[in-house]
């Protein structure tokens, strides 16, 4: 981000796993405090944030214009893990705190949403997860141009760990289309959560830049982890 200077950045959530409040059994070894992993998500925004913070400390002290990224958060359905937690007690904890209030969203970010729910942002929309009619996720094989088919606009979304770009013609409009990206997870390569244990065929690790030219054109740049390492 501080080298290439974005115009928005979107963190498409699952930013922690909350093994802590998980409905499948955790081995005791491995288990966690919900206080852990709230920490922990704090802990690795300040890291992602470093690098930013520095620049505009530098263009200040440089009289320059100051560096201020769009910033947006989508829930993911492992936030949602926390979040359900609550509801469970909602006559205590519902009263005193929020799931974005505990992982300083708010403060954090310019625009955010809950899981299951949609940010529009230059006529493209970014969800965690895109869901159906029966609000469940869109699952299958070509997910992704069923996604493009009964999204309203052009749908960026994560959820998979994978990778990829699908579209679907519209009728009547030369060369018009309209397209879903699938922007795999941001982690160290070949990291695999344990319960994904044998499913992790296609995952792929990195960050996507995504241009939007003032005609509607748009190219999904991919940039791998082991690029941004490298630089």
């Amino acid at each position: 981000m501080a080298k290439t200077k974005p115009d928005v950045f979107v963190n498409l959530g699952d930013h922690v796993t909350f093994d802590s409040c998980s409905f499948f059994s955790v081995p005791h070894a491995e288990y966690t405090t919900a206080r852990e992993d709230i920490d922990a998500a704090i802990h690795a925004f300040n890291l992602m944030e470093r690098p930013i913070r520095e620049l505009q400390l530098q263009q200040k002290q440089n009289k320059q214009r100051i560096y201020r990224p769009l910033r947006a958060f989508l829930g993911g359905n492992h936030e949602d893990r926390l979040n359900r937690r609550m509801q469970d007690d909602e006559q205590v904890l519902g009263s005193l705190v929020t799931l974005f209030g505990l992982l300083d969203i708010y403060d954090r970010f310019d625009l955010h949403c809950g899981y299951r729910e949609y940010l529009t942002i230059d006529g493209i929309s970014y969800t965690h997860c895109p869901v159906n009619g029966r609000r469940q996720p869109i699952t299958g094989v070509n997910r992704g141009r069923g996604i493009a088919m009964q999204s309203q606009h052009n749908t960026v979304y994560g959820h998979t760990h994978k990778r990829d770009f699908s579209s679907v013609p519209l009728l009547g409009n030369a060369n018009a289309s309209k397209w879903a990206l699938n922007v795999p997870m941001f982690s160290d390569q070949e990291h695999v959560e344990k319960y994904a244990k044998d499913g992790t065929t296609g995952w792929a690790y990195g960050a996507t830049e995504l241009l939007i030219y003032e005609d509607g054109t748009t190219i999904d740049k991919w940039i791998s982890m082991q690029e941004l390492k490298e630089c």
